[in-house]
């Protein structure tokens, strides 16, 4: 051997680094993985190439995807009921609180694409333990949307006889599909849509 092979021979490889995620990074990959792909159509290897994990390294973080899958859940309807309590405690008027609710749902869905879709399309997949849970937030903020159309109705605001129920249930699935249609490339703006969305829906409401 050459001195020439030998001195490159001495040199060491180079090591390769460690890859350093956080739990915070293995959420939020995973919200994005079952937004685009599905909660079934994810599997924990596909989580730990996205990541650049090992098996052993990701579950370091993280005890099984059921568990991401919850806590994406909880986190994104957490959001959501922060909304109608903050709307609730505001003090102002019926139209104005739905207002807001519009306004305020536009912005998480837009600002949490991934943890809402997970949210509104993958909830069916909780394991059963959490599922009761997840349903009673979800119970909650819908009724939210039902005490603003009653005080709207009592306050002459909306129209005398309308189902809150049905109404509720309407423009919630109204603000749900945005997930399915907003491009943050698009032309409109968030603030734009939910305004052009509380004014459809206020439209339908009204004496």
């Amino acid at each position: 051997m050459s001195s020439v092979e030998g001195a490159v021979s001495a040199v060491p490889a180079p090591t390769r680094r460690a890859v350093r995620r956080s739990r915070d990074d293995v959420v939020r990959v995973a919200g994005r993985l079952f937004a685009e792909r599905g909660f079934h159509g994810t599997s924990m290897r596909d989580l730990g190439d996205e990541l650049g994990l090992l098996g052993s390294s990701l579950y370091a973080h993280i005890g099984s995807k059921n568990e991401l899958l919850v806590e994406i859940i909880e986190e994104g309807a957490g959001l959501f009921q922060s909304l109608a309590d903050q709307v609730a405690a505001s003090g102002t008027a019926p139209r104005e609180q739905l207002r807001r609710l519009v306004v305020g749902h536009v912005a998480i869905v837009t600002d949490n694409l991934d943890r809402a879709a997970t949210l509104l399309n993958e909830g069916r997949h909780l394991p059963e333990g959490d599922r009761g849970r997840i349903v009673a937030m979800r119970d909650r903020y819908q009724d939210a949307y039902r005490t603003v159309l009653a005080g709207g109705i009592a306050a002459g605001d909306f129209r005398a006889g309308l189902d809150v129920h049905v109404a509720a249930t309407f423009v919630l699935s109204l603000l749900n599909a945005l997930d399915r249609w907003y491009d943050p490339a698009g032309a409109r703006q968030p603030e734009a849509i939910a305004e052009l969305l509380f004014d459809f829906v206020v439209r339908g409401l009204e004496p």
